[in-house]
């Protein structure tokens, strides 16, 4: 497919550049620890509800990258069975290299069915759902991971939405700051898409994390540290950044494009 060569280009060229890093596929660090940390916990948290040992849990990670997420939950969740499915070729390569013992990585596309292995007490998405450029794509792909999950099973989304991102260029706008575009491999998901999670039987449930615990983040980073780099020339300092990100709650506003959020299968 014409749309696939841009993803499969775009992740080509970071993983010959970052390797096995963590920051491949986001190069904000505070971003990927947050996301990372969520994940465990929700991970953890979702199997509890489920009765489910870390021993015989059942995860998969639906573009799963050069397996950094794959890495922490091996981790985190002793003898589980881990399975993560990329669609490009040289990121299984690398998740493969990290030669984790009992995890399956395979080469796989999120929006063909075959692809899918079932009976999941969890399905994890890491900003790859906002990877297929079109919503029949997408909505493929939800379809799947409904499929893939055993009942009362959970799907924890990590993924960037529209509604945010406006209101994130809405700040930066009235501070006289320009856009932070859509990344060409990026198709952000819109609120209305909740609706077709419903529709398929999963249903948003309060998670370990506000969905929006990155907002204030966003906001520090995207719009005031931008803001003194537009008015100084220079960013602003370590010390300021982090005594507002240390004095505020992480939730405030609706600033951060990539949501937290976590659905139960009926």
């Amino acid at each position: 497919m014409p749309n696939d060569e841009i993803i499969t280009g775009h992740y080509g060229k970071l993983a010959r550049s970052w390797g096995l890093q963590g920051q491949m596929s986001m190069q904000d660090k505070v971003v990927r620890a947050r996301e990372t940390a969520f994940i465990l916990a929700q991970t953890r948290t979702c199997l509890r509800e489920l009765g489910v040992a870390p021993e015989q849990a059942r995860v998969l990670d639906a573009g799963c990258g050069n397996g950094h997420l794959l890495a922490a939950l091996w981790d985190e969740l002793a003898g589980a069975q881990l399975r993560g499915m990329e669609l490009v070729r040289e990121l299984v390569e690398l998740a493969r290299s990290r030669q984790l013992p009992g995890v399956d990585v395979t080469l796989g596309d999120l929006r063909e069915d075959l692809a899918w292995p079932r009976g999941q007490h969890v399905v994890i998405t890491e900003r790859s759902i906002v990877n297929l450029l079109s919503w029949e794509w997408q909505k493929a792909a939800f379809t799947h991971i409904a499929a893939s999950l055993v009942s009362g099973g959970h799907y924890i989304m990590v993924e960037s939405f529209h509604e945010p991102w406006l209101e994130m260029n809405a700040a930066r706008a009235e501070c006289g700051l320009g856009e932070i575009p859509v990344s060409p491999h990026n198709r952000y998901l819109k609120e209305a898409c909740i609706d077709t999670l419903a529709s398929l039987g999963l249903r948003e449930i309060q998670g370990v994390e506000a969905r929006n615990a990155l907002s204030t983040h966003f906001f520090l980073s995207r719009v005031f540290q931008h803001l003194f780099t537009a008015q100084s020339g220079r960013p602003a300092s370590e010390r300021v950044w982090h005594f507002f990100s240390d004095a505020l709650p992480s939730d405030r506003g609706n600033y951060s494009p990539i949501l937290l959020r976590v659905f139960r299968k009926d």
